[in-house]
């Protein structure tokens, strides 16, 4: 393949004062040089004869793959990895759209798709084409490009708008019959399938371990410093189709600009065949990438933590939540509330660290969720005092209703769950007002907060769980969030 290089716009200078004209250095006029050089890409362009694979990383969702099959008439057939996670109903991996391209002189040479296929959704400001959270801005991406230069078979691009960077590289034959049967989609399959058996791969710099999650658009690194704060860190990353052509099980993963963690730098994760792993490589040390149980940092779970609540829907967590939690807690409250609370069902439980409004004091809100038998929603709400101990557990300390009926009626039918925290005895129980009840006896309940490992296959985000002290095996586990 014929080098191409960037060419130097040249201005025409008057020579003020001066009797003669500075010599032209080049031959050819700067729009004769411009040209040949557009006519040289052009030809590169429509030269290879499986088309070429274009990669490019947006500002928002990271890495995005198509291939492109540019012609002599202008004409390009795109097909696109699109369809794996946007709300496209065309199938872009497996349907051929066609448009028009140009090359012009902008600032730099310049690739221009100039009608609309593919390549727009990313720019296109509906969210309903593009996934994103608002209408607007897009995804970020770029359908003009600087055509920066062509080295070893591949041609370097720049996004004239967003400054997306984006490589296009000729597709093998192998590689052409693969992204014919919609490879630019599947090779995500694979990867779905690598962490749904990895859920927390991870690798250790020095003492630090770290997480180290290729996700479908972007790699994600995570790790706690000395000062206990979470550390994390993205970049765009692409696949490349090595486990569709059958030349390894799983495909190679490129970053678009290289990642420096820890006095590491990383620009890949390739596939070890042999080891059945992941390795990153920075300064001729490798790293593998090993699977956790669990995140490779502490939980950091509380008032005012990177997690604040945590989430159990029962239906949704098959095979997290533990058998010994369903037998002796849930499944007797669940059923003692539905046979004895007009088949009230519960729907979920929430667990949320906030600060009381009157005493600024911290608290946890137990709340359960629950369905009556017309299907309507309501809402049982308990709050808990609670210390934490020199070794970082948690221990509840008393326990109160907010006094609404919800409560106080259904109480006596989720005692299991609102005693899990802080058993609480009662001399006097009145469930038509609360503040005739009388505590006779109040025993706390001491926890450790950590993460939990997540063995329900499709269950997806952070996943942890009270540990009691006096019997670990009996934890509650849910989704944590942030808010």
């Amino acid at each position: 393949m014929k080098k191409i290089y960037m060419f130097l716009c040249l201005g025409l200078f008057a020579m003020t004062g001066c009797d003669r004209m500075e010599e032209n250095v080049f031959s050819e006029t700067p729009d004769e040089r411009l040209e040949q050089t557009l006519n040289e890409y052009d030809e590169l362009l429509h030269g290879s004869p499986n088309g070429w694979l274009l990669s490019i990383e947006t500002g928002v969702k990271g890495g995005y793959r198509f291939w492109v099959n540019f012609n002599e008439n202008r004409r390009v057939t795109m097909l696109s990895d699109l369809d794996y996670d946007l709300p496209t109903k065309i199938q872009t991996s497996t349907q051929p759209k066609e448009s028009s391209y140009m090359l012009k002189g902008l600032l730099a040479p310049s690739l221009i798709f100039d009608t609309y296929n593919y390549l727009h959704m990313l720019s296109d400001p509906q969210a309903s084409v593009n996934g994103s959270s608002a209408n607007g801005t897009g995804l970020e991406g770029d359908f003009e490009f600087s055509l920066i230069k062509a080295d070893n078979g591949r041609i370097y691009l720049r996004g004239n708008f967003n400054g997306c960077t984006a490589y296009l590289d000729p597709a093998t034959p192998k590689e052409l019959e693969c992204i014919t049967e919609g490879s630019l989609k599947s090779v995500y399959d694979n990867l779905d399938k690598y962490l749904e058996e990895n859920k927390f791969p991870a690798i250790t710099i020095g003492d630090n371990k770290l997480s180290a999650k290729p996700n479908a658009r972007k790699t994600e690194f995570a790790y706690m410093n000395a000062d206990d704060e979470i550390i994390s860190t993205s970049v765009g990353s692409y696949m490349d189709l090595k486990s569709e052509t059958g030349e390894k099980t799983n495909s190679d993963i490129y970053f678009f600009e290289p990642v420096e963690i820890l006095g590491e730098t990383f620009t890949e994760m390739i596939w070890n065949e042999s080891a059945g792993n992941y390795v990153l490589t920075s300064k001729g040390k490798e790293f593998p990438v090993i699977d956790n149980e669990v995140p490779a940092y502490p939980l950091k779970f509380g008032l005012n933590q990177t997690f604040t609540k945590l989430y159990l829907e029962v239906p949704t967590m098959e095979g997290t939540v533990p058998q010994r939690f369903l037998d002796e807690i849930y499944n007797p409250a669940y059923n003692d509330m539905y046979t004895n609370s007009s088949k009230r069902k519960i729907a979920y439980i929430q667990c949320q660290f906030t600060e009381n409004a009157t005493s600024g004091l911290p608290q946890m809100e137990l709340w359960i969720r629950y369905t009556n038998s017309a299907g309507s929603g309501y809402t049982a709400k308990w709050t808990y005092s609670y210390v934490v101990n020199e070794d970082g557990t948690i221990t509840f300390t008393d326990r109160n209703q907010t006094g609404v009926s919800n409560e106080r009626i259904n109480e006596p039918y989720l005692k299991k769950i609102v005693d899990y925290f802080c058993t609480i005895e009662y001399q006097k129980y009145d469930s038509s007002n609360w503040n005739n009840s009388i505590k006779s006896n109040i025993i706390p309940h001491t926890f450790r907060v950590d993460w939990a490992p997540n063995n329900t296959p499709g269950l997806t985000g952070d996943i942890g769980a009270f540990y009691p002290v006096e019997d670990e095996g009996l934890y509650l586990v849910g989704k944590l969030t942030a808010k």
